[in-house]
């Protein structure tokens, strides 16, 4: 009976699980480089994956950043911006752009390399 009902709880758990989104919301448009450097300078934000994973970015004013993610990893590096895209240079993973889009303030989308939308919320 036990078995059962992890099973049951397993199923039901990524049943509701809902995928991330592959394409940015309709009226959502690119940010200037300058008003991305605003948001972010001195700011955390907070994400919420699809998978239930959640990440603390705190982006630092001198261009560095600092994450830490509810599964334990951590990292550390530099941030820059570019007219509707952030980039990033961490120290343990591969450097990247990300195009990244919103409507109005605060929250803002940003496109990961596997294609998946996430927000960007200010804590």
């Amino acid at each position: 009976m036990k078995i059962l009902i992890c099973v049951f709880l397993v199923v039901a758990t990524s049943a509701s699980a809902q995928p991330a989104p592959k394409e940015f919301p309709p009226d959502a448009v690119p940010i200037s480089a300058a008003s991305l450097r605003e948001r972010l300078a001195n700011k955390v934000y907070r994400v919420q994956l699809a998978d239930g994973g959640g990440w603390r970015i705190d982006y630092r004013a001198n261009g560095y950043y600092f994450v830490n993610t509810n599964e334990g990893y951590s990292d550390t590096g530099k941030w820059t911006v570019e007219d509707g895209k952030l980039c990033s240079e961490p120290r343990k993973t591969a450097s990247a752009c990300n195009e990244v889009r919103a409507i109005g303030d605060p929250v803002i989308y940003l496109k990961r390399l596997n294609g998946d939308i996430i927000q960007l919320k200010p804590q």
